[in-house]
């Protein structure tokens, strides 16, 4: 009686634990499935307000404004009709423009002193003065544009001066927005997208946020692990009963035939064992008989069934995950750059047509540009940054270099220093980490007083011009010196070079990305190339002078793979 109790309890224990095993290898694998299932909801989500946005701009202007502002810069705003008469800058008005760039145009939902959404668009009516006009946007407005179907997920809106926008429960409010873990998690990382995982009234949630496009507003979910896991916890509750049922069923039924059931006991407790370690590529041959024969046929159903789910998930994560990481990386490389990059905005002179294109790789990576006209001055500015390597290292110092550019457009009453931003720029490389993020870097200034154009370079592809008669125009300086890399060193050595380009001259400036020669087929675009293709574009507009670039370049890359990001700066003095 002893010996049947303890081989009892022996079955007992093993198909328990062997059960337990395969429950938590299903809880694991499941809980990975919940992030990903939650994160492309999120995407799901994102997109599909972005989508609405054009629709909600056209149903909001075709109302009248609530207000009008003409608009000479930041701070010499003039009231010209409707509310808010006494409010002369946009600081005073309460809108946050330091997500947008100060000369292009933007649509967006903002918040203003009172409290009301508004919606904002920012019309150029000439070279000099801007318009603002502020429209209302009514809660049914809103109420359209967030009608979100999230089962069981929190999901709230708001903008980046921490005003709610939307939310679908009680739980968000105004007042505690700001407290929100999710909320202050974006605060202390202000990404694009992100993801956590926090504890808020003694349960564990997964959170997630992700900035809609072509908007100052961000998406936050949240969601209890213990909603998200729902389904897997029912499972593992069925299974358990089951399992319990099962066993005791075997326990009434196996008191007389136990001694017999020995050896199978003795089998299920060794084929138990291994899938307890993990090992589910084991052979189970069919022992017993009765109910024994059947727990072992389970057994061995249970163990194909882990095995053919654990290698579906497998091969389907890996697909994703792939997908994902390839759509995100292309996306995000170009969300990045056309978010920091500083493009013409037609504000210029008549005489120096500027046109600009970046086109992002396979991967991530940190080529930026910058176009300015200083209005007082008469002067373009051309600025390229070409950050080495790839992924979201090179990528995330594209804005650092940005803020350095736009620090030297804010400085009131003073010219562009070129020798400052190159400076400045090398600073930000190397104190991140000596030689962990290097780069080169060309800034050129053309003024209208005497048609003079001038460059500092730092390592950089130097530029390729063209006069009107199609003849390369060599510059003036240190020939073939180029300058030191930036971020190598504290102290940045620099090369000066200028030009006189003349009526009808051409000048490209570029990011390495652009070369795509390969030496062992030939194929691809170099310099050569370059010069050719700037020869057959005189007499044209910037424009049209880019396009045909472009088209030879696209050209001469069939069947070449471009590795690496592409800026090129064409200018056409008139």
């Amino acid at each position: 009686m002893v010996l049947s109790a303890i081989c009892l309890m022996g079955i007992l224990g093993a198909a328990g634990f062997s059960v337990y095993q395969s429950m938590k290898t299903l809880y694991e694998t499941n809980l990975r499935d919940a992030w990903t299932i939650l994160f492309l909801d999120m995407e799901t989500q994102s997109q599909a307000i972005s989508d609405k946005m054009p629709r909600l701009t056209a149903k909001v202007t075709a109302r009248p404004p609530v207000a009008v502002f003409s608009v000479v810069n930041t701070k010499n705003v003039q009231w010209v009709s409707g509310k808010y008469q006494n409010l002369k800058t946009f600081e005073s008005l309460g809108l946050d423009f330091s997500l947008f760039s100060p000369s292009s145009n933007f649509n967006g939902i903002l918040t203003d002193v009172s409290g009301d959404l508004l919606f904002v668009v920012r019309d150029l009516t000439d070279g000099k003065v801007s318009t603002i006009r502020l429209y209302t946007v009514t809660a049914g407005d809103i109420k359209g544009l967030f009608n979100l179907k999230s089962e069981n997920t929190v999901v709230y809106v708001a903008n980046r001066s921490g005003k709610l926008v939307y939310n679908n429960s009680d739980v968000v409010t105004p007042a505690n927005l700001m407290t929100r873990p999710l909320v202050q998690s974006f605060i202390k990382v202000p990404f694009k997208q992100g993801q956590a995982e926090f504890d808020l009234e003694k349960e564990s949630f997964y959170g997630f946020y992700q900035e809609i496009s072509k908007t100052n507003l961000i998406l936050f979910a949240e969601k209890s692990k213990r909603t998200a896991l729902f389904g897997i916890y029912a499972t593992i509750n069925k299974v358990g009963k089951i399992s319990v049922a099962a066993l005791v069923l075997t326990l009434l039924l196996l008191q007389i035939p136990l001694w017999f059931a020995m050896r199978p006991i003795r089998i299920l407790t060794d084929v138990a064992t291994r899938l307890s370690k993990g090992d589910f590529n084991v052979a189970i041959p069919k022992v017993g008989f009765g109910e024994l024969g059947v727990l072992t046929t389970t057994f061995a159903a249970m163990t194909e069934n882990l095995v053919k789910r654990d290698k579906e998930i497998a091969v389907l994560n890996v697909a994703k995950l792939e997908k994902m990481k390839m759509e995100q990386g292309i996306k995000m490389a170009s969300t990045i750059q056309d978010r920091f990059l500083f493009k013409p905005d037609g504000r210029g002179t008549h005489e120096f047509d500027i046109s600009s294109v970046y086109e992002p790789s396979l991967q991530l990576a940190g080529d930026w540009y910058g176009v300015h006209f200083d209005e007082e001055r008469g002067e373009h500015i051309i600025a390229i940054v070409d950050i080495t390597g790839h992924g979201i290292e090179s990528s995330m110092m594209t804005p650092v270099i940005s803020v350095c550019f736009q620090e030297q457009l804010f400085r009131k009453g003073q010219a562009i220093d070129m020798e400052e931003f190159l400076k400045r720029c090398n600073g930000a490389l190397y104190g991140y980490g000596a030689g962990k993020s290097t780069a080169t870097g060309i800034i050129a200034k053309w003024s209208k007083a005497d048609g003079k154009l001038t460059w500092l370079n730092a390592g950089h592809p130097q530029p390729v011009a063209v006069n009107a008669d199609g003849v390369m125009i060599k510059p003036k300086g240190a020939i073939g010196a180029n300058g030191n890399i930036l971020g190598i060193s504290e102290v940045l050595e620099m090369s000066e070079q200028s030009i006189q380009l003349g009526s009808g001259g051409l000048i490209a400036f570029f990011s390495d990305g652009l070369m795509t020669v390969q030496s062992s087929s030939g194929k691809g675009f170099s310099r050569k190339h370059l010069f050719e293709s700037l020869k057959g574009a005189r007499n044209k507009t910037a424009k049209q002078a880019m396009d045909h670039v472009l088209g030879i370049w696209r050209q001469k890359n069939q069947g070449v793979i471009v590795e690496d990001d592409m800026c090129l700066v064409l200018g056409v003095l008139k």
